[in-house]
């Protein structure tokens, strides 16, 4: 191989690794969306143990803007999930809850939210309408 062909692949292989580098940072950043799951439950312990009861299943689906709250536990309590959400206008808070309390339904919501908006959502079960939160669980996710 002569040292002008040396030379010449050096050459090829900077500007190529130059054209990926280029065009790597020109491609648009997407945001990327992020689900939460989380269950509301206790510990009914006793003398031979203790027994997980699930009271409440809440989700946050990025894709849509939906969400969902499901009771799981036939106790009258209701399952109660809020997403809580700030953007150039203030602070915003959707509250949604299943009813029924027979561990049996589930409430859901919807709202367009910006992509990317980052959101705080919370679940719990509750006896009644203005009952106080028990077992409550926090999480993070991205519209």
């Amino acid at each position: 191989m002569t040292k002008w062909s040396r030379n010449t692949k050096r050459a090829l292989m900077g500007i190529s690794a130059t054209a990926a580098v280029l065009a790597l940072g020109a491609a648009p950043a997407l945001a990327e969306g992020r689900d939460v799951h989380l269950k509301s439950y206790s510990e009914d312990c006793g003398v031979l143990g203790c027994t997980t009861i699930e009271h409440a299943d809440g989700y946050f689906y990025h894709d849509g803007d939906h969400w969902k709250v499901c009771d799981n536990y036939s106790d009258g309590d209701r399952a109660v999930l809020t997403v809580f959400w700030s953007d150039s206008t203030g602070d915003h808070q959707l509250k949604i809850q299943d009813t029924n309390g027979s561990g049996n339904s589930c409430g859901e919501g919807s709202k367009n939210l910006r992509e990317g908006q980052k959101v705080i959502v919370r679940t719990w079960h509750q006896n009644g309408a203005d009952g106080s939160e028990k077992d409550a669980k926090r999480g993070e996710g991205i519209a």
